[in-house]
């Protein structure tokens, strides 16, 4: 008798403990995807600006590394011809594009808007002239396809290409500049590297 009493009390309390331990299961895997979201740029996956920037520095202490910035060329005329989803389409295409260039161990940023920044850990001048080639190699076969918002692109101005300007600075062994005086002179030599697009 005192048996099934207890059995009954199990019965309609064991449902409701499944159920908890289901929302609690749920609940744990949202915060662990929190978590990893923080440190990511929500629209291309990339790492955000904050974060990176803790990563690189705890790299550069040690390490020889090269910077690389990188600005969208002719983005604002995508965004006022086709409009803003359209843009945020071409930021995505392009945040793959520069992941699929470099190493795992390498950090892309999207620094905001069009602009990008790339870390290569322990890269000198040639791995440094090869990303770059790599990455200059893959516009050229992106602007190729005639689908997606390349091909609308393409379909209002059969001569555009995705194009991007690109600066960089290697610090070697030695070197004491530090992390803001290196991104003031990336950024100089990618906008250096902007105009030679605009005038060319």
């Amino acid at each position: 008798m005192l048996e099934e009493f207890y059995l009954r009390i199990l019965r309609a309390i064991f449902p409701e403990i499944q159920e908890k331990e289901a929302r609690i299961k749920e609940l744990e895997e949202e915060i662990s995807r929190l978590k990893r979201n923080m440190h990511r740029d929500d629209m291309t996956g990339l790492f955000n600006y904050k974060y990176a920037i803790s990563r690189m520095l705890q790299l550069a202490r040690c390490q020889e590394f090269t910077l690389l910035s990188i600005d969208v060329d002719r983005f604002k005329w995508v965004n006022d011809q086709f409009g803003h989803p359209a843009g945020d389409k071409l930021l995505v295409i392009v945040a793959k594009l520069l992941q699929s260039s470099v190493r795992a161990d390498d950090i892309v940023i999207r620094n905001g808007g069009d602009e990008f920044v790339i870390f290569l850990a322990e890269a000198d001048l040639a791995k440094k002239d090869l990303v770059i080639n790599r990455i200059r190699q893959s516009c050229i076969r992106i602007s190729s396809y005639n689908r997606g918002v390349i091909g609308e692109i393409k379909a209002k101005n059969s001569d555009w290409q995705l194009s991007l300007s690109i600066g960089s600075v290697t610090r070697s062994k030695g070197d004491n500049r530090s992390l803001r005086e290196l991104f003031k002179l990336v950024d100089m030599r990618m906008y250096e590297d902007k105009k030679r697009e605009l005038y060319s």
